[in-house]
């Protein structure tokens, strides 16, 4: 099948959660971003709180943002976040990165510290009101660098920048009455409202010059493909407020593939014939053999495409060159393209679109992409 890999990916996916959403009562102990865990407001105060929503999104250049949302009545919104801050800071290295005032009806604070994933860094914002508080957590590119020591103990009322400085261009900063801006300025989120494509009528019939084998926009593209190693981050775009955020290894016939979907963390790995499903939520290990008919990465070249032409059109709300290719049964696959660069994927199934919004891809697959914590207990399924 044509889209046989966003499938899998998503079923897998929706397995993975199915699992932990039946073992998990409450409120989680850690908020998972990609391989990094940051203490919850439950771990914090020793008891939950009511969450009432999350969500979570890409940034430009592979970052990503996780979003916790907490309905609290009351006052108890100041002590928490007074509460919430210092365990971070004693108990998982977080530096400040501005000042905070926890005393009145209102209050932010944004503290940081850098991510295990090296050149990575994690931003979390504190923000609370009388209704309740939301943590806001950014991982990118970056580093966290102290400027002076995170100085001793704080009263609730204090405020300052006791702590570090992000240290590049990326990181959020504040304005002058201490509240944080988390605008796309700081944390790009790609534009999901752009139109999608229903039929042909948002993609121009492309200029068909006679079937080749590759357009000139997907070749350099294929090339890489067909070489066996390619590392791709891209936004799996399932419906309109739904998306799972991944990353995607291939090379010496291994496949990887770093999963954020439904607030769930997963990796699936295949090599020497096994697959292995990472929880990280629950610290296991899922292994099983593998199916040689299942693509638990996106095919990105399917076999038996025909290339027809190329065309201008609209993907994500801009418009770019693509390449289109088309099946024997009449279903397409537009390959959106920007400087050499691909950017999207949409395929046509009839009345269904499938689109794939693409941050990287190149072929800078380090060695340890197909590793799985060693620590981690193993099970069959």
């Amino acid at each position: 099948m044509k889209i046989i890999g966003i499938l899998i990916l998503l079923i897998a996916a929706g397995v993975t959660a199915a699992v932990i959403a039946w073992n998990n009562a409450g409120n989680p102990d850690y908020y998972t971003i990609g391989k990094d865990k940051i203490p919850s407001v439950k771990l914090a105060l020793g008891e939950e709180r009511k969450m009432s929503g999350t969500s979570s999104s890409a940034a430009l250049g592979g970052g990503q943002t996780k979003e916790f949302r907490y309905q609290v009545s009351g006052s108890e919104q100041n002590d928490d976040m007074f509460t919430y801050l210092t365990y971070l800071r004693e108990k998982d290295g977080f530096l400040l990165l501005t000042g905070f005032d926890f005393n009145g009806p209102v209050g932010s604070c944004l503290v940081g510290r850098n991510s295990v994933d090296d050149g990575y860094e994690i931003q979390l914002q504190i923000e609370y009101d009388r209704s309740g508080y939301t943590i806001t957590i950014l991982k990118q590119a970056g580093g966290i660098t102290p400027n002076t020591s995170d100085g001793g103990d704080l009263t609730a009322g204090q405020s300052g920048n006791q702590g570090g400085d992000a240290g590049n261009s990326q990181s959020p900063g504040s304005d002058s009455s201490g509240t944080i801006d988390t605008g796309n300025t700081q944390s790009p989120v790609p534009d999901n409202s752009g139109p999608t494509a229903t039929g042909g009528s948002q993609s121009p019939a492309p200029d068909n010059s006679g079937p080749t084998d590759t357009g000139s926009l997907t070749k350099g593209i294929f090339d890489i493909v067909d070489s066996g190693t390619h590392h791709m981050v891209a936004n799996f775009i399932i419906s309109s407020d739904t998306e799972a955020f991944s990353e995607i290894f291939v090379k010496d016939g291994m496949t990887a593939v770093h999963m954020d979907i439904w607030d769930t963390t997963v990796k699936f790995i295949e090599k020497d014939g096994k697959k292995y499903t990472v929880i990280y939520d629950y610290e296991m290990i899922v292994v099983e053999d593998a199916d040689p008919d299942d693509d638990i990465g996106y095919n990105i070249k399917p076999e038996n495409m025909v290339f027809i032409g190329e065309g201008s059109g609209d993907f994500r709300g801009k418009t770019y060159r693509y390449d289109e290719y088309r099946y024997e049964d009449g279903d397409r696959r537009c390959y959106f393209v920007d400087g050499g660069a691909l950017v999207g994927i949409r395929t046509i199934s009839g009345d269904e679109i499938y689109e794939v919004e693409v941050f990287v891809f190149d072929k800078n697959v380090p060695d340890d992409a197909f590793d799985y914590p060693e620590d981690f207990e193993i099970g069959a399924p």
